[in-house]
C-alpha cells in the first residue's frame, strides 16, 4: 500500500481517510490502522479502490461473472425447474 496516496484529516476524534488504494484489503488496513491511534473515536473511510489495469472490470464483465457463478452453484435452481415448480 502506498501511504502517500491516502489523505488523513482529523477533528474532534473523528478521522476521515481519502485517496485511493489498489485493493479492498488495503482500504480495510488503512481504516484499522487509523482506529488504533490513541484518541480516535471514529473513522470515515472515503478511500476509493482503483484496481490495477488488467484487474479492472466493467458492468458487462461483472454481470457475466455473476451469471457464471450462479450457473455453477448447485443450490440455485435453473429457470426451467422454477417454471415447472410454479405451474
Amino acid at each position: 500500500m502506498e501511504a502517500s496516496k491516502i489523505g488523513v484529516a482529523a477533528k474532534d476524534g473523528v478521522v476521515t481517510l481519502t485517496g485511493s488504494v489498489a485493493s479492498y484489503a488495503d482500504k480495510v488496513t488503512a481504516e484499522r490502522v487509523a482506529k488504533r491511534v490513541y484518541g480516535v473515536k471514529g473513522v470515515a473511510n472515503d478511500i476509493e479502490i482503483k484496481l490495477l489495469g488488467s484487474a479492472e472490470r466493467n458492468d458487462t464483465d461483472l454481470a457475466a461473472a455473476a451469471l457464471t457463478a450462479l450457473k455453477w452453484d448447485a443450490s440455485v435452481p435453473t429457470v426451467r425447474s422454477l417454471v415447472r415448480w410454479l405451474i
